[in-house]
């Protein structure tokens, strides 16, 4: 298993994580579980929810998660 890193912004915040980690892999590690609400975006291409399973994440990707809000 590789263990090396690479460099990725996630919400305009940088972070290193490992070679061969999932679009899903990283919204479970930072709590985002939820997928109702969201929308999110790689290097500005939205990634359909049915896909982040077996999106794999690269070196400088940008990801933006977009949460729906309501309000008035």
């Amino acid at each position: 298993m590789d263990t090396s890193l690479i460099p990725i912004t996630l919400n305009s915040e940088n972070f290193s994580i490992l070679i061969g980690k999932t679009l899903a892999d990283l919204l479970m590690e930072h709590d985002i579980v939820s997928a109702q609400g969201i929308a999110v975006a790689v290097n500005m291409q939205v990634i359909p929810k049915e896909e982040w399973s077996h999106s794999l994440l690269h070196s400088g990707d940008n990801i933006l998660i977009i949460t729906a809000a309501q309000g008035g």
